[in-house]
């Protein structure tokens, strides 16, 4: 059963579309809108009865309406759809059960009606009613029922398991009979563990269609539970979370509701954009144990350097009486907690949230939460310049992974990079190119995602740079600076991820300093040609137009780098701008001011003063290497 409108016909009972004899692909919410519009065209459709008909019971923002009705009117055109201004939507196309006539038809001319005509009108009167009453019963059911269109999840597997247990037979078992999910099984070996890591690097790499979801996952097994750690992976959107149990059993049953419940919190119908701190705690007034939002709206207000307000959230994550002792979402609100003492210089209650962390961890086998307490001790003993606790700290972290996690190479690899690191940092060179030299084997031998070369490559870029200043005036010196150049392109080559971004903007960083300290300047620029404008970015391009004399641009560079950098929450782009601003507007005593006052607010006094010296003391800016 078909009805027509323009060049467009629509199959009532199969939900497709089509447009001169081709198949207009719709999303889940686009085909119950259309349906919505199609069962009721002389009716003004309020943003409410949208939601109702569209997305029910879900807890979704009005935002998700306009987008709909957006891809809707660039299917069918602008005119399609009206807005009623404060009223709502009405659907203008008008429509019809029969095809249009040919052209044959519509040259032929009757002057008089043939004695069955009125036999055929009404056959079709009684057609267009039982279109009517199906669109209706359709729109209906819709309203009732929202998930008629199941969302497509691809299962990521891998040959090697990543944890106690491959995790397939487990998520193949809670979604395969699902009435809201499609579950294929995708044949490209894509770890679930550096989807973790990088999802939208991954993503990419699948090649499935823009609207289907990537889903993985890795199970841990202790003697108290079972424990499944997942994630949800769009072009869009990406999701992390933990599922516990007492048994297999148990755990199948509890992925199997709680992917339900994810669909029924609206997670498949949006975007990261519409997910807003305000969103999230709207839907924790809905699901105020649920340690998801509570450990998403922490991470919303960390973002937003608002840390008190996100330890009040971690606080309530830590004391929810829903989850078990070994949870590991109590390992990661104390883990945030203890981040976030480090930050503000509060070492005693870091210690102290850490060592909560540890309890927690000693009855969940969780390799990535083990990890992430070893790097934040270690640095923290660097921190406090306990460098025997901080060597300790990293012996027990190998001493863990060869014990209890052989299958997470990844992990391994992270190690021996931040061993690597910290060895750097006190200046303990035959233990750093040792640990550097071993991370690069386990990428070799496991043949990990290429994205993880860029740490590798920045450290033999940092190290060649120390080969360079301390053999300046030899032949080899100049070796060394080209392989120091070599490196840093070689990273920008590399797929962008999580775990990477801040090796990239390192990277750029580095080249541009590098470019303007031998003056070449069309170089510098062309590091940053092409890149998104970040305040960042843009503090760079001010650089290189002061190094050039072109004080007026770089100071409306630094003006904007500065104002957008607050808006972003990038502290340190804004006081970097502040500063170089500072220092440039001598002959604008107001502006300077407001400078200094914001300074003075968000640093330490000792460094400020420190900076401020160096101002006074010098006529050339600073140069932030």
């Amino acid at each position: 059963m078909y009805l027509y409108f323009e060049h467009f016909r629509y199959d009532v009972e199969k939900q497709q579309l089509y447009k001169d004899d081709e198949l207009i692909p719709l999303k889940r919410n686009q085909a119950a809108m259309l349906e919505c519009f199609l069962g009721d065209q002389e009716t003004i459709h309020s943003k409410d009865d949208l939601l109702n008909a569209v997305w029910g019971d879900q807890v979704v923002s009005e935002q998700v309406i306009f987008q709909t009705i957006s891809q809707l009117r660039s299917i069918f055109g602008s005119k399609a759809i009206k807005t009623f201004s404060k009223k709502g939507y009405k659907w203008e196309l008008k429509t019809t059960d029969a095809p249009p006539k040919s052209q044959a038809d519509d040259a032929i001319v009757v002057t008089e009606p043939a004695p069955s005509q009125n036999k055929v009108k009404l056959k079709s009167a009684i057609a267009v009613c039982i279109v009517l009453l199906a669109i209706v019963f359709t729109y209906m059911l819709l309203k009732t029922n929202k998930s008629l269109t199941k969302i497509d999840l691809h299962l990521l597997t891998s040959d090697v398991p990543e944890g106690h247990s491959t995790s397939v037979p487990l998520i193949m078992q809670a979604i395969s009979h699902s009435p809201s999910f499609n579950l294929y099984e995708l044949n490209k070996q894509l770890s679930p563990y550096q989807a973790f890591a990088s999802p939208k690097h991954i993503y990419a790499q699948s090649g499935i269609a823009t609207d289907d979801w990537l889903v993985g996952g890795t199970t841990y097994f202790s003697e108290q539970s079972a424990v499944f750690q997942y994630g949800l992976f769009a072009s869009h959107m990406h999701w992390q979370g933990y599922v516990q149990a007492d048994s297999v059993n148990q755990l199948t049953s509890a992925v199997s509701m709680r992917f339900e419940q994810l669909l029924k919190m609206g997670l498949f119908d949006a975007n990261s954009d519409s997910w807003t701190h305000n969103h999230v705690r709207a839907l924790l007034k809905l699901y105020p144990d649920d340690p998801d939002l509570l450990l998403l709206a922490a991470q919303k207000y960390e973002h937003m350097q608002q840390n008190d307000v996100a330890m009040s959230y971690l606080q309530q994550l830590v004391a929810l009486p829903s989850i078990k002792a070994s949870s590991p979402y109590r390992a990661v609100a104390h883990w945030k907690m203890g981040m976030i003492y480090k930050m503000r210089g509060q070492h005693i209650q870091a210690h102290n949230s850490l060592a909560a962390m540890s309890d927690v961890l000693a009855l969940s086998p969780l390799g990535p939460l083990h990890f992430k307490y070893i790097k934040t001790k270690a640095w923290l003993a660097y921190s406090e310049t306990d460098h025997a606790s901080m060597y300790e700290t990293l012996k027990k972290g190998f001493s863990y992974f060869e014990r209890a996690n052989a299958n997470l190479p990844l992990i391994k690899f992270k190690m021996h990079i931040l061993n690597s690191i910290l060895a750097q940092k006190v200046s303990d060179h035959e233990t750093k190119y040792h640990h550097l030299s071993e991370a690069q084997a386990l990428l070799l031998k496991h043949k990990l995602d290429e994205s993880n070369y860029a740490l590798v490559y920045y450290h033999h870029a940092l190290f060649s740079q120390l080969a360079n200043t301390q053999n300046s005036t030899t032949s080899e010196g100049v070796g060394a600076n080209d392989n120091y150049v070599a490196y840093l392109d070689k990273i920008l080559e590399l797929p962008r991820t999580m775990d990477n971004f801040w090796v990239h903007d390192e990277a750029i960083a580095l080249l541009v300093s590098h470019y303007i300290e031998q003056q070449r300047f069309k170089s510098a620029h062309g590091v940053l040609l092409n890149k998104a404008a970040t305040p960042k970015r843009q503090f760079l391009k001010a650089k290189i137009q002061l190094a050039q004399g072109h004080n007026a641009n770089a100071i409306q560079l630094l003006e904007s780098a500065y104002q957008q950098a607050k808006i972003d929450y990038d502290s340190r782009t804004a006081i970097e701008s502040a500063l170089l601003l500072y220092q440039l507007s001598n002959d604008a005593p107001k502006k300077r001011a407001e400078y200094l006052a914001y300074l003075e607010v968000n640093t330490k006094a000792d460094w400020l003063k420190e900076q401020l010296t160096l101002v006074h003391g010098q006529t050339a800016p600073l140069s932030f290497n």
